[in-house]
C-alpha cells in the first residue's frame, strides 16, 4: 500500500490508497467519497448611499461545502456580532460612513468579499431670513439647500407649507403675501430622497394699537405742557404723534416724535396758567399706518385764592379717559419764586383742595402727581397769591413778569424795588449767555413794559443792576 498525495493545489488535503495487481504485487487503492468544495461568493456586496438616520444591509451569496461562516468588517476591524451573510445598520450617523467587507470561510479556506463603500447623506436647508412685510404686500423667500456629498444628492426639489399666500409652493424662491403672520416651512428633497427642512417667520405688521401716554406735566424748565409714554420696542413704529382737543372731543394734531427720540413731547404753544389741557398720541407704523388715538390724559390747573393770611388752593384732578390711572396722592409744592419751590405737604388722591394758612408773603404754589413709569412725576401749572407785604422783603431781588409766556409785550414788576441813582441798562440773555437786549433806563418804576421786537422764541433771563441785582426769567412764544 502507497499513500498520494491529490488536489493539493486546492487546499482540501486528499489521502488516497490504490490497490492493484502488477507483476505479482498487490496495490491498494481507497477513493474519495463526498469530496469538500471549496468556498466562493457568488455575490458581492455593493456600495450604497445611504441617509442619514435611515438603515443600511449589505449581504453576500455563497456556494461551497458547509459549514459557511461569516464575519463582517468594517475598514478592516471586525464587526461584533456581524456573523450572518448579511449585515444591517440602524439609524446611521456619520460615523457609520467607511469600507465594509465581509471574510466568508469553509473547511477548504477563506475569502474575502469586494470592498463596498457608504456614504451617509446630511442634508441642510435654509429657508432664509425672517421679515417684516406690510399688510397687503409681499415678499420674496428664497431658500436654499446643501449636502455633504453633493455629488451624490445631485438636485434638490422644494416644498412649502403652508400654501396659503405663496405663488407656488414647489419652487426655492415663491412670492409670499400672507394676510397674517405666518410660519412657512421648507423641505428639501435630494435624487435619493434624503430631506431636510427649515422655517422663516414672516411677520404681517398690523399698526400698534396699545401706545398709552404715562404722564402729561408742566416741563418747570419753561412751564409748557409736556406729554410723556414709554414708547414700546420692536413694534415697527416709525414715529409718534400728539394731538391736543380744541373743541370738545375734537383733537388737532400738534406735533410728531420719532421713534429711537426721546419719549415726551413739549406743547410751546400750550398756556397752563390759564387752563387744563387734553391730549392723546398715536403710532405711525413703518408701512405709514396710524393706530386709533389713546385715551386721553387731562393736566391739572391750579387756582389760588386769598382769603386775609389763608391761601386756598383748588386744582382739577388728574385724568385718564380710560380710569387707567388716578392719583393716590397729590403732592403739594411752595416756595418764593418758581424755582425755589419745595414739597409743602401731601393729601389724599380723593381730595383736590388744600389751605395754607398764615401766608403773609408772596408765594408760589404748584400740584405734583407721581406714577409707576419710566417717565418724571405729573406737574401742575405753577400759580402765586399775590400777595406783596411788609414782610415780602424775601422778595426783594426778584423780577417778575407777566405775562410769562409772551408774545408781543410783558410788564415787568420788581417788589419792593428800591431806586438808586446809579441805573445800568436792563439786560435780556438767550441761556447761552448771550446779551440779546439792551434797555437804556434813566428811571425805574414799579413796572417796566418790554417789547419783543426781533427777539426769537424761548427761555430768556432779565437782569437789571443798581444798588442791587434784580433777576427773572422770561419765555417767549
Amino acid at each position: 500500500m502507497k499513500n498520494f498525495l491529490l488536489n493539493s493545489t486546492l487546499t482540501c488535503i486528499l489521502v488516497c490508497s490504490i490497490n492493484f495487481i502488477n507483476a505479482q504485487q498487490t496495490v491498494n487503492i481507497a477513493t474519495v467519497t463526498g469530496q469538500p468544495v471549496t468556498v466562493n461568493i457568488t455575490t458581492q456586496p455593493i456600495t450604497q448611499n445611504k441617509c442619514l438616520g435611515s438603515s443600511v444591509t449589505f449581504s453576500v451569496a455563497t456556494s461551497g461545502t458547509a459549514t459557511i461562516s461569516y464575519q463582517w468588517k468594517k475598514g478592516g476591524v471586525v464587526i461584533s456580532g456581524a456573523t450572518s451573510n448579511s449585515f444591517t445598520k440602524s439609524g446611521l450617523t456619520l460615523a457609520d460612513e467607511g469600507v465594509y467587507t465581509c471574510e466568508v470561510t469553509n473547511l477548504c479556506r477563506s475569502v474575502l468579499s469586494n470592498n463596498a463603500e457608504l456614504k451617509v447623506l446630511q442634508l441642510s436647508a435654509d429657508a432664509g431670513t425672517d421679515t417684516r412685510i406690510c399688510n397687503g404686500q409681499g415678499t420674496t423667500l428664497s431658500a436654499s439647500a446643501g449636502s455633504n456629498h453633493p455629488a451624490e444628492s445631485g438636485n434638490y426639489s422644494y416644498s412649502w407649507s403652508p400654501t396659503a399666500g405663496l405663488s407656488s409652493s414647489n419652487i426655492y424662491n415663491p412670492n409670499a403675501a400672507p394676510t397674517v403672520t405666518t410660519d412657512y416651512t421648507i423641505q428639501t428633497t435630494d435624487q435619493i430622497g434624503c430631506t431636510a427642512t427649515d422655517a422663516v417667520n414672516v411677520l404681517v405688521q398690523n399698526v400698534f394699537q396699545n401706545e398709552e401716554i404715562c404722564l402729561v406735566t408742566v416741563d418747570t424748565s419753561v412751564w409748557k405742557n409736556k406729554i410723556m409714554w414709554e414708547g414700546t420696542p420692536d413694534a415697527g413704529t416709525a414715529k409718534y404723534w400728539i394731538y391736543r382737543e380744541v373743541v370738545t372731543n375734537v383733537y388737532n394734531w400738534i406735533g410728531e416724535v420719532l421713534y429711537g427720540d426721546p419719549t415726551f413731547f413739549v406743547d410751546v404753544a400750550s398756556n397752563p396758567e390759564s387752563h387744563s389741557d387734553r391730549y392723546k398720541i398715536t403710532v405711525i407704523d413703518t408701512c405709514n399706518n396710524e393706530s386709533d388715538r389713546s385715551p386721553y390724559h387731562n393736566t391739572m390747573n391750579l387756582v389760588v385764592s386769598v382769603f386775609g393770611s389763608t391761601m386756598g388752593l383748588v386744582w382739577t384732578p388728574y385724568q385718564t379717559q380710560d380710569l387707567s390711572y388716578t392719583p393716590d396722592q397729590y403732592f403739594i409744592y411752595k416756595g418764593t419764586t418758581p424755582q425755589t419751590m419745595t414739597l409743602l405737604t401731601t393729601v389724599t388722591g380723593s381730595q383736590n383742595t388744600y389751605n395754607d394758612v398764615n401766608v403773609f408773603d408772596l408765594q408760589y404754589y404748584m400740584i405734583g402727581a407721581h406714577r409707576d413709569c419710566n417717565t418724571d412725576p405729573a406737574y401742575s401749572n405753577k400759580r402765586d397769591n399775590g400777595l406783596v407785604g411788609v414782610e415780602a422783603l424775601s422778595l426783594t431781588g426778584t423780577i417778575l413778569i407777566a405775562p410769562n409766556p409772551m408774545t408781543n409785550t410783558a410788564t415787568m414788576t420788581i417788589p419792593n424795588f428800591n431806586n438808586s441813582k446809579t441805573i445800568e441798562p436792563l439786560q435780556i440773555i438767550d441761556i447761552t449767555g448771550k446779551v440779546v437786549k439792551s434797555i437804556s433806563i434813566s428811571n425805574v418804576k414799579a413796572e417796566i413794559v418790554i417789547e419783543r421786537g426781533d427777539m426769537k422764541p424761548g427761555v430768556y433771563f432779565v437782569e437789571l443792576k443798581t444798588d442791587r441785582t434784580y433777576r427773572g426769567k422770561l419765555i417767549i412764544e
